[in-house]
């Protein structure tokens, strides 16, 4: 399955050597942007990925600074360390894991966020400034890995059809956005689409960001299928899958990302590639 696979360490790394070039450059002026990342508790995933995003501002050459604060903590202690974040000249990026303990006001912490410092466009003026077409926009770390991987790999997207499945303000609603924006032609799916199989098997590229493990199988694609896995999910042995049955769907298709290795690979790269777009904005 080589030949088939979209593999996201290559994409990965041709970000991060651009990042690296540009940070090198800010270095000969004395000066190196940061990254603050906050988080609550401490779930495993968001401790795998606070330890990615490390690694991978390191290799770019980027500043970390990390906060981690007790699971009880209060919506509004939590807004303040974000407040001290965004009033700190010497921080240029704010990365908030989640999701949030059930008890905090989400979307009042996601307000909290100063959108030139939201580099995983968690502030609803982020999302709008991206649906607009805002040349300045930074834009979600997730969907930008997906737009990176198609671009490597010279997938076309002009007029080609895109079933997206999965409608969250997180990957779904943000990346058929910018799918759109690139022409091509999207069908939102989720838990009430009728005849699902029937609408992915019809489209040119299948993107799964629903969060069931391997809920996409080989009944929803054909030979001529490009199909990008953003899932990331445990089965039933406690083994990392995506939403896709890779075992069965890639024999099938065209091409596929593989979980993992894929799209989350490139996820930590495009946050790095925000981060320094926001240093500029904030220092032209």
């Amino acid at each position: 399955m080589q030949d088939k696979e979209l593999r996201g360490q290559p994409v990965a790394e041709k970000i991060t050597a651009e990042v690296k070039k540009h940070v090198a450059e800010m270095k000969e002026k004395s000066s190196l942007p940061t990254l603050s990342m906050i988080r609550v508790g401490d779930r495993i995933e968001d401790m795998a990925y606070e330890r990615s995003a490390q690694r991978r501002m390191e290799l770019c050459g980027i500043n970390t600074q990390s906060e981690v604060l007790k699971s009880d903590v209060t919506t509004q202690q939590l807004i303040r360390v974000i407040q001290k974040n965004n009033e700190a000249k010497e921080i240029n990026g704010i990365l908030l894991f989640q999701p949030l303990p059930a008890h905090i006001d989400v979307e009042a912490v996601k307000r909290a966020i100063d959108p030139i410092k939201d580099v995983d466009c968690n502030n609803p003026l982020s999302s709008a400034r991206m649906y607009l077409d805002d040349n300045d926009a930074l834009i979600p770390a997730t969907p930008g890995a997906v737009m990176e991987i198609l671009d490597y790999y010279d997938i076309a997207l002009e007029g080609v059809s895109v079933a997206v499945l999965g409608r969250s303000m997180i990957v779904g609603k943000p990346l058929s956005m910018m799918l759109l924006g690139r022409n091509a032609t999207i069908t939102v799916c989720h838990s009430k689409t009728k005849n699902l199989a029937e609408i992915c098997k019809m489209a040119d590229i299948v993107v799964s960001c629903i969060g069931k493990p391997k809920f996409v199988t080989e009944e929803y694609v054909t030979p001529n299928s490009i199909v990008i896995d953003v899932g990331i999910n445990l089965d039933k042995n406690n083994k990392l899958c995506g939403d896709v049955d890779y075992e069965r769907v890639a024999p099938v298709v065209q091409a596929i990302t593989p979980v993992p290795g894929g799209v989350g690979s490139v996820t930590t790269s495009v946050l790095a590639q925000n981060l320094l777009k926001a240093f500029y904005m904030q220092n032209r």
